[in-house]
Parts: C-alpha cells; sequence; structure tokens
C-alpha cells in the first residue's frame, strides 16, 4: 500500500472511531444525569486516551526501521499504558470517592507526565536514526569495494585459471569480504582512493582486449591497490 494510501485509510478509520465514541458519549448521557460534570470530565479523558493510542498509528509517527520502531515504540507505548492505567484510575475515583476538581489535576499531571515521555520517544527515534545514518555511511565505501571487487572476479573469471591477474582480482574479492568499515577520516579517505585503482582496474583495456598483452601496466594496478590495502588494514 502507497504511503498516501495508507494515511487515507488510516485517517478514515480514525475519524469513524471518533464518531463511534461521539455516538456512545450522547447514547450514555442520560444515565448521567446526576454526575454530569463527571461525565464530561470521563468523555475529555477517553477521548484524549484514544487520541494518545492512535495517532501515532494513524500519522506513522514511528515509521522507520525495525530497531527505530521496537525502540521508540516501546518508550512511547509503555508511557501509554502507565497513562492510560491513571486515566481509568481517576474516572473511577471521580465517580466514587475524590472530588471532581481532585481528578481534573491528577488527570492534568498525568497528561503532562506523558507528554515528557512523549517527548523521550521522539528523542530516542532521533538518537537511533542518527545513529543508523552514520553507521551506514561508515560502511558505504566498503560496501562499494566488495561490489566492485565482486565484479572484476567476475571480469578476469574468463582469463587462464593459472593466470596472475585472475588469481589477484580473486584475492582482492576474497580480501573486500573481510574488511571491516573504517571510523576515521584516514580510513576512508583510503578507501575511495581504493575505489579510484579498484576502477582503473576493472576499466583498463587489457580485459577489453582480444589479444592479451603486457600485464605490467595492470600488475602495478594490483600492487598499488594491495599497498592501500595493507594500510588500510593496519589501522584501527
Amino acid at each position: 500500500m502507497k504511503k498516501r494510501e495508507y494515511f487515507a485509510v488510516g485517517l478514515i478509520l480514525f475519524i469513524l472511531g471518533i464518531a463511534v465514541l461521539a455516538f456512545a458519549f450522547v447514547m450514555l448521557s442520560p444515565l448521567f444525569v446526576y454526575f454530569r460534570g463527571e461525565y464530561i470530565f470521563s468523555c475529555v479523558s477517553v477521548s484524549l486516551l484514544y487520541l494518545a493510542v492512535f495517532l501515532p498509528i494513524v500519522f506513522g509517527s514511528f515509521k522507520g526501521g525495525v530497531a527505530t520502531i521496537a525502540a521508540s515504540g516501546a518508550v512511547y507505548y509503555k508511557g501509554l499504558t502507565i497513562y492510560g492505567i491513571i486515566s481509568i484510575a481517576d474516572i473511577a475515583l471521580a465517580f466514587t470517592l475524590i472530588p471532581l476538581s481532585v481528578a481534573i489535576v491528577i488527570q492534568s499531571v498525568a497528561v503532562f507526565v506523558f507528554v515528557v515521555w512523549l517527548l523521550m520517544a521522539i528523542v530516542t527515534k532521533d538518537h537511533i536514526e542518527s545513529s543508523l545514518r552514520d553507521e551506514e555511511i561508515k560502511k558505504s565505501p566498503v560496501m562499494e569495494l566488495r561490489s566492485r571487487s565482486r565484479k572484476l572476479a567476475a571480469i578476469a573469471a574468463g582469463l587462464d585459471k593459472g593466470s596472475s591477474i585472475r588469481a589477484g582480482a580473486e584475492k582482492i574479492a576474497d580480501d573486500m569480504q573481510y574488511l571491516s568499515p573504517g571510523n576515521t577520516d584516514d580510513a576512508h579517505d583510503i578507501e575511495r582512493r581504493m575505489l579510484a585503482v579498484l576502477d582503473s582496474i576493472i576499466m583498463d583495456s587489457y580485459f577489453a582486449s582480444e589479444e592479451k598483452g603486457s600485464t605490467d601496466s595492470l600488475e602495478s594496478k594490483f600492487r598499488n591497490f594491495d599497498a592501500l590495502y595493507r594500510e588500510r588494514k593496519n589501522m584501527r
């Protein structure tokens, strides 16, 4: 389902839910003739609880990866559970034991605490998304190296098994599988230089020529790549 379609369906269901609540409030109103203030307080409290439960679902407040949804959603709905329990208990107490003014104060404090909890969920979501973005940025050069190395190995697969070029291409592909993403600017700089050398190897005329000539130039590029790889591998 497309994003707009999801939003439209969610919004329709959300509005229908509000309509059901409004109908229920109207139908139940005659039962609380002698508790009009408490009844209005209950309607408001239930409506706020409904909004707290369904607004994130309808408007996609916790969209994102699995880690983001799990962490931020857990924080949000833990706070929502506590808020729901307090609201229900407060409504019951308003009809039985405590004055309406006290119930309103309790509900106001509960709403404030829930809003603080909501901000915590948003901060958690933003922190996880930022960490994931940073991780992807660190991984991207290495992922490119792995992709290009597999391409080089596929190109060289048509050469003789005893060819030093084929052996060099296979070694690069194998080495890149075990290269961990760098954590420093220097490491990223070397990774970008490795990518440039790897591209020059892939684009070398040796692979496009039907009559294979001298491999000196290509082997020089292999040695250059290997030197960069060793320098990068020794970094932490």
